[in-house]
């Protein structure tokens, strides 16, 4: 059996803040290295921390497109 793996990226526009840090996720209108922060640069001592909406709506549109891992949720 041929088994074919696809990695697949999408940019969830309608969040608040970025995945990692709490600046903000509309970079429109800001102008180059702007809108960063120490946790975006990946400064050392920098501790990143997880935008749990966006793990959320991201595991909903894998959920909503039927897309598994070996018959689990969708591997984020």
């Amino acid at each position: 059996m041929t088994m074919i793996g696809l990695e697949i990226h999408c940019q969830l526009t309608n969040l608040n803040s970025k995945l990692f840090c709490p600046c903000k996720a509309n970079y429109r209108g800001f102008k180059i290295n702007e809108n960063i922060c120490p946790i975006c640069m990946g400064l050392p001592g920098s501790l990143p921390r997880l935008n749990q909406e966006a793990v959320k709506k991201s595991n909903n549109n894998c959920n909503g497109t039927k897309l598994f891992n070996s018959g689990k949720n969708c591997v984020l």
